[in-house]
């Protein structure tokens, strides 16, 4: 649901993207956002990615974290925005670095 970020910092071009996943192959119904970085140097996208995670911090299943959207500064440096809900807590957004 939201674009791809661009960066060419020091001539290493890269698409950023995030989506949400299940959080465990075994969990039920608990979703945990995963972000990712394509190097796409010259338009040949490389054949590794060299960063890419599923951010599920607390590991206890216990809350959702859905539709993620990532921003990248000059530095490189990457910020995630979430939204979160659980069977006790409302929606809301949070922004992870």
């Amino acid at each position: 649901m939201v674009q791809n970020q661009y960066t060419n910092i020091g001539g290493v071009e890269s698409l950023w993207d995030s989506h949400t996943p299940c959080a465990a192959a075994t969990t039920a119904g608990f979703a945990a956002p995963r972000w990712y970085q394509v190097d796409v140097t010259g338009g040949t996208v490389a054949a590794s990615i060299p960063q890419a995670t599923t951010w599920d911090p607390d590991g206890a299943n216990v809350i959702s974290r859905f539709m993620p959207s990532v921003a990248i500064d000059r530095a490189g440096n990457m910020a995630m925005g979430y939204s979160t809900s659980s069977s006790t807590t409302f929606p809301r957004a949070e922004i992870r670095r």
